[in-house]
Protein backbone atom coordinates (compact mmCIF):
# COMPACT_ATOMS: atom_id res chain seq x y z
CA UNK A 1 0.00 0.00 0.00
CA UNK A 2 1.53 3.39 -1.17
CA UNK A 3 1.94 6.37 1.26
CA UNK A 4 -1.55 8.35 -0.69
CA UNK A 5 -3.45 5.03 0.58
CA UNK A 6 -2.00 5.43 3.96
CA UNK A 7 -2.76 8.80 3.99
CA UNK A 8 -6.61 8.22 2.59
CA UNK A 9 -7.33 5.60 5.69
CA UNK A 10 -5.92 8.35 8.05
CA UNK A 11 -8.31 10.78 6.90
CA UNK A 12 -11.36 9.19 5.77
CA UNK A 13 -11.23 6.97 8.88
CA UNK A 14 -10.32 9.00 11.55
CA UNK A 15 -7.62 6.93 12.46
CA UNK A 16 -3.74 8.66 12.93
CA UNK A 17 -0.32 7.64 13.89
CA UNK A 18 -0.93 5.68 17.15
CA UNK A 19 -3.90 3.56 15.99
CA UNK A 20 -1.36 2.60 12.57
CA UNK A 21 1.19 1.58 14.96
CA UNK A 22 -1.04 -0.20 16.75
CA UNK A 23 -2.49 -2.00 14.08
CA UNK A 24 1.41 -2.98 13.22
CA UNK A 25 2.20 -4.23 15.88
CA UNK A 26 -1.13 -6.58 15.95
CA UNK A 27 -0.55 -7.62 12.27
CA UNK A 28 2.91 -8.91 13.59
CA UNK A 29 1.29 -10.73 16.28
CA UNK A 30 -2.32 -10.52 16.83
CA UNK A 31 -1.83 -11.84 20.60
CA UNK A 32 0.28 -9.15 21.40
CA UNK A 33 -0.68 -8.33 25.47
CA UNK A 34 -2.25 -4.43 25.49
CA UNK A 35 0.32 -3.96 28.22
CA UNK A 36 3.04 -4.75 25.96
CA UNK A 37 1.71 -2.58 23.34
CA UNK A 38 1.14 0.11 25.43
CA UNK A 39 4.40 0.14 26.78
CA UNK A 40 6.30 0.10 23.39
CA UNK A 41 4.48 2.76 22.12
CA UNK A 42 4.62 4.82 25.42
CA UNK A 43 0.65 5.35 26.10
CA UNK A 44 -1.81 3.92 28.37
CA UNK A 45 -3.12 0.29 28.02
CA UNK A 46 -6.79 1.77 28.51
CA UNK A 47 -5.54 3.89 25.60
CA UNK A 48 -4.48 1.11 23.26
CA UNK A 49 -7.67 -0.78 24.76
CA UNK A 50 -9.68 1.78 23.02
CA UNK A 51 -7.99 2.48 20.21
CA UNK A 52 -8.19 -1.42 19.46
CA UNK A 53 -12.47 -1.60 20.17
CA UNK A 54 -12.82 1.23 18.25
CA UNK A 55 -11.09 0.24 14.94
CA UNK A 56 -12.65 -3.16 15.04
CA UNK A 57 -16.07 -1.26 15.29
CA UNK A 58 -15.41 0.63 12.33
CA UNK A 59 -14.49 -2.55 10.40
CA UNK A 60 -10.46 -1.44 10.55
CA UNK A 61 -9.72 -4.56 12.15
CA UNK A 62 -11.92 -7.47 10.95
CA UNK A 63 -10.28 -10.28 12.94
CA UNK A 64 -7.79 -11.51 15.23
CA UNK A 65 -6.20 -15.06 13.58
CA UNK A 66 -3.06 -17.42 13.05
CA UNK A 67 -1.28 -18.11 9.76
CA UNK A 68 -0.66 -21.97 9.38
CA UNK A 69 2.19 -23.23 7.77
CA UNK A 70 -0.08 -25.41 5.57
CA UNK A 71 2.41 -27.80 4.17
CA UNK A 72 3.42 -28.68 8.20
CA UNK A 73 -0.19 -30.69 7.84
CA UNK A 74 0.90 -32.45 4.69
CA UNK A 75 -0.70 -30.07 2.43
CA UNK A 76 3.10 -29.55 0.09
CA UNK A 77 0.82 -29.04 -3.42
CA UNK A 78 -0.66 -25.21 -3.97
CA UNK A 79 -1.63 -23.23 -7.34
CA UNK A 80 -3.12 -20.06 -8.46
CA UNK A 81 -6.30 -21.25 -10.72
CA UNK A 82 -8.43 -18.60 -12.63
CA UNK A 83 -11.47 -19.57 -13.78
CA UNK A 84 -13.00 -17.49 -17.13
CA UNK A 85 -17.03 -18.00 -16.27
CA UNK A 86 -19.51 -17.34 -19.15
CA UNK A 87 -23.27 -18.15 -20.19
CA UNK A 88 -23.65 -18.03 -16.26
CA UNK A 89 -26.61 -16.22 -14.42
CA UNK A 90 -27.22 -15.13 -11.06
CA UNK A 91 -28.28 -18.43 -9.50
CA UNK A 92 -25.13 -20.38 -11.33
CA UNK A 93 -22.84 -18.05 -10.42
CA UNK A 94 -23.44 -18.35 -6.73
CA UNK A 95 -23.39 -21.74 -6.75
CA UNK A 96 -20.21 -21.80 -8.05
CA UNK A 97 -19.34 -19.00 -5.56
CA UNK A 98 -20.93 -20.94 -2.39
CA UNK A 99 -19.14 -24.27 -3.67
CA UNK A 100 -16.17 -22.75 -3.81
CA UNK A 101 -16.33 -20.60 -0.80
CA UNK A 102 -17.14 -23.80 1.45
CA UNK A 103 -14.46 -25.99 -0.36
CA UNK A 104 -11.65 -27.15 2.12
CA UNK A 105 -8.77 -27.08 -0.15
CA UNK A 106 -9.75 -23.42 -1.36
CA UNK A 107 -8.22 -21.06 0.95
CA UNK A 108 -8.49 -17.80 -1.07
CA UNK A 109 -11.39 -16.95 -3.74
CA UNK A 110 -11.46 -13.67 -5.15
CA UNK A 111 -12.69 -11.57 -8.15
CA UNK A 112 -10.63 -10.37 -10.76
CA UNK A 113 -11.16 -7.87 -13.87
CA UNK A 114 -9.39 -9.21 -17.09
CA UNK A 115 -9.02 -12.56 -19.06
CA UNK A 116 -10.54 -14.39 -16.12
CA UNK A 117 -13.90 -13.56 -13.49
CA UNK A 118 -12.25 -15.73 -10.67
CA UNK A 119 -9.28 -16.79 -9.13
CA UNK A 120 -8.35 -18.89 -5.96
CA UNK A 121 -5.23 -20.24 -4.86
CA UNK A 122 -5.76 -23.96 -4.02
CA UNK A 123 -3.64 -26.49 -1.52
CA UNK A 124 -3.59 -30.42 -1.82
CA UNK A 125 -1.49 -32.92 -0.13
CA UNK A 126 -0.65 -34.53 -3.65
CA UNK A 127 -0.79 -33.36 -6.84
CA UNK A 128 -2.97 -36.14 -8.03
CA UNK A 129 -5.47 -34.80 -5.34
CA UNK A 130 -5.10 -31.24 -6.51
CA UNK A 131 -5.75 -33.07 -10.41
CA UNK A 132 -9.38 -34.90 -8.82
CA UNK A 133 -10.70 -31.55 -7.25
CA UNK A 134 -9.76 -29.35 -10.15
CA UNK A 135 -11.72 -32.44 -12.49
CA UNK A 136 -14.47 -32.02 -10.55
CA UNK A 137 -14.95 -28.13 -10.35
CA UNK A 138 -14.67 -28.45 -13.95
CA UNK A 139 -17.08 -31.14 -14.59
CA UNK A 140 -19.67 -30.22 -11.88
CA UNK A 141 -19.52 -26.27 -13.43
CA UNK A 142 -19.23 -27.35 -17.17
CA UNK A 143 -21.87 -25.27 -18.19
CA UNK A 144 -20.34 -21.88 -17.19
CA UNK A 145 -16.59 -22.38 -16.68
CA UNK A 146 -14.94 -21.51 -20.37
CA UNK A 147 -11.64 -21.87 -19.54
CA UNK A 148 -9.32 -22.92 -16.20
CA UNK A 149 -5.82 -21.44 -15.95
CA UNK A 150 -3.84 -22.98 -12.73
CA UNK A 151 -0.29 -21.70 -12.55
CA UNK A 152 1.23 -24.05 -9.18
CA UNK A 153 3.52 -22.42 -6.56
CA UNK A 154 6.93 -23.26 -5.69
CA UNK A 155 7.72 -21.05 -3.32
CA UNK A 156 5.77 -18.34 -1.17
CA UNK A 157 7.93 -14.75 -1.04
CA UNK A 158 5.40 -12.85 0.92
CA UNK A 159 2.08 -13.59 2.21
CA UNK A 160 0.32 -11.28 4.03
CA UNK A 161 2.84 -8.98 5.53
CA UNK A 162 1.42 -5.80 5.69
CA UNK A 163 2.77 -3.08 7.49
CA UNK A 164 1.40 0.60 6.75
Amino acid sequence: MDENNIKNIKNSSKFDDLDIKILNILMQNSRTKTTKIARTLHTTTQTVKNRIVRMKKKGLIKRFTVQVNSEMLGYSESATVFLKIMKADKDQFNELINFLKHHKNIIDLIGVIGDYNLSFIIISKTPEEMDEILNNITYKFKDIISDMKTIVMTKIYKLEEYTF
